[in-house]
């Protein structure tokens, strides 16, 4: 199931006093207050996992062999050693720290063809936070059996059509793929995790994370000379589920304009705008173009759909799950009516009506919301509601020309953000252009810094 020797492959069970080196490159405090505890010889284990792996679902952790096959955490299924170390984490998830590649926590759907990203994990990041503490509470507010958590980014897609039958039937027949021709932007993350797959395994797009013991999780909890580390996992834990508390402030202000301004807007809409906002505070993730292997083998498949699958005419641009984080100047993030990834579900209205006719109400509605916020006067003035309705700007796109120019037209894009213009590792391709009227920008909302 696991061994001593680091190949970068599989499950590996280690020592802190070989792993400290790596620990101190993604989070130089954490680092600092454990090895002052003088862990050397302390079991804990490095787990690599390839693009798109599960690192645990809705019932367990999952752990690979050398070979990439999996096994989940469960006391018939370990060897004894990781069943003392780490079988704490049985019910929901050893607790670890990322070291290589994001994470995304997401709630899958297949039913509706859609995954619901939930937050991205980035190397430094440690988790699950809560194992650090004894909940006293016999009220359970964190269920399992809601979030999977995949290696790389699962809510991802091509921002061009993949949508030529020929061209797809020969990348299948060439790489000997399993995937059908996706119907559905939910569907594009099989294929690319299949060309991933296909690769040999010393090449593989591969992430790192490493499991602490139950021995470290106890001392954390119990051991009053622990307490500096216990204290920074607490700051930590604040800092992590702050973004909800802001949440009561955001609907109540939410109702009171409606009733303020005697709208009655859709309640999709109303859904839609609220996390539009959340989005721009950070708290939500929306999209933005992959640019880098941080999420997922962007050289990989973009080589793939220019070489295999033939992409001509549009740059093989992915989108991936990110943070928009103003207080950094971030790069602009997108969300999309054709693509939604809101936690609420309220139905759309009976009344058929075309996504243009929605992108005019919402950018009524967005409007009418961050000109209040960004009042002196507004119950929100001096909260990060306040600052993004200054700092940020939100753009509304579509790929048709609006004749009431509400709307701009989603080629337009290209004046404030230039990742679209071009590819990732293979720069600019004669033919190719900006996919404006890919399904993704037929309605989206950018979110952008003001100059």
């Amino acid at each position: 199931m696991f061994t001593e020797i680091d190949t970068g492959m599989g499950t590996i069970r280690t020592t802190w006093s070989k792993v400290r080196k790596r620990v101190k490159k993604v989070n130089k405090e954490f680092f600092e207050l454990l090895d002052e505890m003088s862990p050397e010889q302390m079991p804990m284990y490095l787990v690599y996992l390839p693009y798109g792996q599960l690192k645990g679902d809705t019932i367990s952790s999952f752990f690979p062999d050398q070979n990439d096959d999996v096994i989940r955490l469960s006391p018939d299924l370990m060897p004894k050693e990781m069943r003392d170390e780490l079988g704490y984490g049985f019910a929901s998830s050893p607790a670890g720290i990322i070291l290589e590649k994001n994470f995304e926590y997401f709630i899958d759907l297949p039913a509706l063809s859609i995954s619901l990203p939930r937050i991205i994990r980035k190397p430094g990041s440690i988790f699950p936070l809560t194992a650090m503490f004894n909940n006293k509470n016999k009220r359970n507010f964190a269920p399992n059996g809601v979030l999977s958590v995949s290696a790389g980014c699962r809510s991802t897609f091509m921002a061009a059509p993949i949508s030529s039958k020929s061209n797809y039937e020969r990348m299948q027949h060439e790489l000997n793929l399993q995937s059908p021709m996706p119907e559905q932007l939910y569907s594009h993350f099989n294929i690319f995790k299949e060309i991933s797959d296909r690769e040999p395994p010393e090449k593989k797009w591969r992430s790192c994370i490493l499991y602490f013991p139950e021995e470290l999780v106890d001392k954390i909890k119990n051991d009053p000379s622990w307490s500096k580390i216990k204290i920074y996992l607490l700051q930590q834990c604040i800092t992590q589920f702050e973004p909800d508390n802001y949440k009561c402030l955001l609907e109540s202000t939410f109702s009171y304009l409606m009733i303020q301004k005697n709208l009655k807007p859709n309640p999709y809409i109303i859904d839609t705008a609220k996390h539009i906002i959340s989005t721009a505070t950070g708290a939500s993730p929306g999209y933005s173009p992959a640019r880098n292997e941080d999420s997922l083998p962007v050289k990989l498949i973009e080589k793939t759909f220019i070489e295999k699958y033939g992409m001509r005419k549009y740059f093989p641009t992915m989108l991936q799950v990110d943070h928009f984080i103003y207080e950094n100047n971030a790069d602009p993030v997108y969300y999309s009516l054709q693509y939604p990834s809101t936690h609420n579900f309220s139905p759309k209205s009976r009344t058929a009506s075309s996504v243009l006719v929605e992108m005019r109400e919402l950018s009524m509605l967005l409007n009418v919301f961050i000109e209040y916020l960004a009042r002196p006067d507004s119950s929100c003035y001096g909260s990060i509601l306040e600052k993004v309705a200054n700092k940020v700007n939100v753009t509304c796109l579509h790929n048709q020309k609006d004749r009431n120019n509400i709307i701009s037209e989603s080629s337009s894009t290209l004046r404030f953000d230039h990742r679209f213009d071009g590819n990732a590792y293979y720069g600019k391709v004669d033919g190719q252009s900006f996919a404006a009227d890919g399904k993704f920008f037929r309605g989206c909302v950018a979110l952008s810094m003001k100059k």
